[in-house]
């Protein structure tokens, strides 16, 4: 039916037909589930109970990968009034 009268779904534009075959390609409702899951995840890591499994996960990747310093950590130095008169 190529009427414009009809009472079918509206056409969809060009740019919907292309996502929607790049989204049924394959392997890509996989890619699209993990991004879910992921997804997921991250927020369910503020829920109390999940909070000490992301905890653990996060300490177990320092362990294994730690991270290197940058620069020089921070210098602290004791001023004193004779400290001031003699350095100004």
């Amino acid at each position: 039916m190529t009427d414009s009268s009809s009472t079918s779904e509206p056409p969809r534009p060009a740019g919907w037909r292309r996502l929607a075959a790049r989204l049924r390609a394959p392997g890509r409702a996989v890619g699209l589930g993990a991004l879910v899951l992921a997804l997921a995840v991250v927020a369910a890591g503020q829920i109390r109970p999940l909070r000490g499994a992301r905890l653990a996960g996060f300490d177990a990747l320092e362990r294994a990968w730690p991270r290197v310093p940058q620069g020089t950590p921070a210098v602290i130095v004791a001023i004193d009034e004779a400290s001031l008169q003699r350095f100004g």
